[in-house]
């Protein structure tokens, strides 16, 4: 997409709006991720102790 936008194929509007999206996506994994990374690490222990 970097390619076509530099040879003016795609608009570079949509362009800065496809690296925004990507970049919040990132973002918004990496959040969740950690959110979710006690709960997680919490129900393994638990289960370990238990079985």
């Amino acid at each position: 997409m970097a390619d076509d936008a530099v040879e003016g194929k795609v608009d570079e509007g949509d362009f800065r709006r496809a690296i925004t999206f990507i970049s919040l996506s990132r973002l918004a994994g990496t959040i969740l991720a950690q959110l979710l990374l006690l709960p997680a690490a919490s129900l393994i222990a638990l289960v370990a102790v238990h079985v």
